[in-house]
């Protein structure tokens, strides 16, 4: 299995210098924008990302029918690549606490170092809870159906929020609602603390459910 992950890893090594890039973009906004809470987000979120790209290799490579005829179980193929994405998002987060500890001694917003970590893990949880969807969906679709209908996903809701955020009659709920999860995560409170280890905890559940959906599926695939 430890061959598997590292030819995951391998295989990123050419999407290196599309990250390298990306980041310097997102940290130069971020830093014009005064708001490093935007670049580690979008960091995070770009890590999850990579998920997809595992297995765009793997399917412009066909690996999955050499996979199959190694004296490996289907199984332990499918807990490879649950390892190996969530070691790429490990690496963002851990890149983001970096940021958040530097970023601590020159900014002036008034967040805590443990309102910039809490926020991190919370995205860092969402990001987990995307994977647990990514990857079923696409044993199942394929990449590039998959790859729509993710899009489709997620895209479509945060229009639809962006669209209501903006009305008139709507905003100003929208406006109370960012202001107060703001507010939550800047006093660090035992409620953000809460929640977040609830979400947590959901997101294990979510990504145990659907490492054995994904099994399932790619137990019953034919190559």
């Amino acid at each position: 299995m430890v061959g598997l992950i590292t030819k995951d890893l391998l295989a990123l090594k050419s999407y290196g210098k599309s990250i390298l890039f990306v980041i310097i973009i997102y940290f130069i906004i971020g830093f014009f924008m005064g708001n490093i809470n935007f670049y580690n987000t979008m960091i995070i979120f770009m890590t999850a990302m990579a998920s997809i790209n595992l297995f765009s290799y793997d399917n412009y490579y066909k690996w999955d029918r050499y996979a199959i005829s190694m004296p490996l179980s289907r199984n332990k193929i499918v807990m490879a690549k649950y390892i190996s994405a969530y070691s790429i998002l490990l690496c963002g987060f851990m890149y983001c606490i970096i940021i958040d500890f530097i970023n601590s001694f020159v900014s002036k917003d008034g967040m805590s170092l443990a309102s910039y970590f809490s926020l991190d893990f919370f995205y860092f949880i969402l990001c987990s809870v995307y994977i647990s969807i990514v990857i079923p969906v696409i044993y199942k679709m394929g990449v590039e159906k998959g790859r729509i209908f993710i899009i489709a996903l997620f895209v479509v809701p945060f229009v639809i929020i962006m669209i209501l955020a903006n009305k008139e009659n709507t905003r100003e709920i929208f406006e109370v609602v960012f202001s107060v999860i703001e507010k939550a995560f800047s006093e660090n409170s035992f409620i953000t603390i809460l929640v977040i280890f609830g979400v947590f905890l959901s997101s294990i559940v979510f990504n145990i459910i659907s490492y054995f959906i994904s099994c399932n599926i790619f137990s019953k695939k034919e190559f």
